[in-house]
């Protein structure tokens, strides 16, 4: 049928390419199946959709093993290590490579991406693995408990560089805006949050991801990572890190992580330029985007 050439050389040059693309696709295969979850564990959110599968996934992922904040120095130097060398940490919001041994927080100290202040600063959410980060401590504070959004250029506070040590972050007066390459992972952990923690096991409260951050344990802004989620797709990065939380720490995984396409199931995401005009219209008619008193 012509697929192959007939000259000797050009047929060995084009078996060479096809053993080359049959190879990598069989890593890349390998390497996805390899973090993959076991055959049954998600069984109980089959056909199931919106606050059903919420709740089903809730059921599946929670409550979990905890691991203690104490823990998490050196559980985290395993999770984020810098592929590139192992003896080094990879700091979120900037990527930055450092010595991974813990001295108490003056290199690099614990992240909570849904912030502490919101709902997590007790009880199983404040050390739960999925939501935290290694950080230069200076970024931590940075931060602060502000939420993630686009930042806003018009805002008197901001900044499209939020950092020395975060120079690819932009921040505002009240939101916080990471690395792209970090944002769909940042969202997936979001939604983790969300449906891990409803408040219906002991020591917790329930979290909820809005459009307009009004009490303490509410976190935003929810559309915003909704385009942050398919705008960064899940890699072996972030599939790695999820099963060897599940494996060798806390005994759940991130569903999200997993199967991306619940978030679209449970949250009944729109198409993406529908989402980014609702996006526009909500941070438009907002008046304030602070939390309230």
């Amino acid at each position: 049928m012509g697929i192959l050439p007939n000259h000797p050389a050009l047929f060995m040059q084009t078996a060479r390419s096809c053993f080359l693309v049959f190879l990598c696709a069989g890593w890349a295969c390998t390497a996805q199946a390899l973090y993959d979850p076991p055959a049954n564990y998600y069984t109980n959110a089959t056909a199931k959709y919106g606050a059903t599968l919420k709740g089903a996934l809730h059921a599946i992922i929670a409550p979990h093993l905890v691991k203690s904040y104490d823990d998490a120095r050196t559980i985290l130097q395993v999770l984020d290590a810098d592929p590139s060398n192992v003896t080094k940490i990879a700091l979120v919001y900037s990527g930055f490579s450092v010595n991974k041994t813990w001295d108490s927080g003056v290199t690099w100290n614990r992240e909570h991406l849904w912030p502490q202040s919101r709902g997590v600063s007790t009880g199983p959410g404040s050390s739960d693995l999925f939501n935290l980060r290694p950080s230069h401590p200076d970024v931590n504070s940075a931060r602060g408990n502000k939420w993630f959004d686009n930042s806003t250029s018009s805002d008197a506070g901001f900044k499209a560089s939020a950092h020395a040590f975060a120079p690819l972050c932009s921040t505002d007066s009240d939101s916080w805006q990471p690395r792209s390459v970090e944002q769909g992972d940042i969202a997936r952990a979001m939604f983790y949050m969300d449906t891990c923690y409803d408040g219906s096991e002991p020591n917790t409260v329930d979290l909820e991801l809005t459009n307009v951050v009004t009490t303490s344990s509410q976190m935003g802004i929810f559309y915003t990572l909704l385009q942050w989620h398919l705008a960064d797709p899940v890699d072996d990065l972030e599939r790695r890190r999820n099963d060897l939380i599940y494996s060798n720490y806390q005994t759940n995984r991130n569903p999200y992580v997993d199967h991306p396409e619940y978030v679209q199931m449970v949250y009944g995401v729109p198409e993406p330029t529908l989402l980014a005009l609702v996006a526009a219209l909500i941070l438009l008619g907002r008046p304030s985007r602070r939390m309230a008193a």
